[in-house]
């Protein structure tokens, strides 16, 4: 996996080609990915992460750098893509 610069803060994101997103009825959400047959699970307390992130987009460094890294992450991997609609 090579590392890129993020994208700046706000940018749009939307779930990857075949990734969807199922919330489990403890909080937390599993990723699958139909192409792929690649499964994540997560957890509650991240799940929320993941939440905002798709809702308002690449965090901004106030958000702690735990967050970018993982928008970061979660796009390099093609869990996430940047929403260019």
């Amino acid at each position: 996996m090579t590392t890129t610069t993020p994208p700046p803060a706000g940018t749009a994101l939307r779930l990857g080609p075949g990734v969807t997103l199922t919330q489990l009825p403890f909080g937390g959400v599993v990723l699958a990915n139909g192409r792929t047959l690649a499964v994540t699970e997560i957890g509650p307390p991240v799940a929320v992460v993941v939440d905002r992130i798709l809702g308002v987009g690449m965090p901004p460094e106030e958000a702690g750098p735990w967050a970018v890294r993982f928008a970061a992450h979660l796009l390099e991997a093609g869990w996430l893509v940047i929403d260019r609609s």
